[in-house]
């Protein structure tokens, strides 16, 4: 599964998802982010077509959460996510 960054308000990118994409995102894709640090997982193209029409994507590495987890939170499902 691949990792994307977004550079992003949080608070507005949180209204993107409230708001496109609450039916699907408990399971399907998780989202991690710190102030404006965004990244998501997501095993589906089709997810990723939605963010894509508003927002782009960077495909990147996962930060590494166990050298530096200060202040990281999580949204959607965070076991898609390398939490060691």
């Amino acid at each position: 599964m691949k990792t994307y960054k977004v550079v992003e308000d949080w608070t507005t990118f949180k209204n993107f998802i409230n708001a496109d994409l609450k039916h699907i995102y408990q399971k399907r894709i998780g989202f991690m982010h710190r102030d404006n640090e965004i990244y998501i997982r997501c095993h589906e193209e089709s997810t990723l077509d939605i963010i894509r029409k508003k927002f782009s994507l960077t495909s990147c590495d996962q930060p590494k959460i166990a050298l530096d987890p200060r202040g990281w939170e999580f949204m959607g499902n965070e076991q898609l996510f390398d939490l060691i």
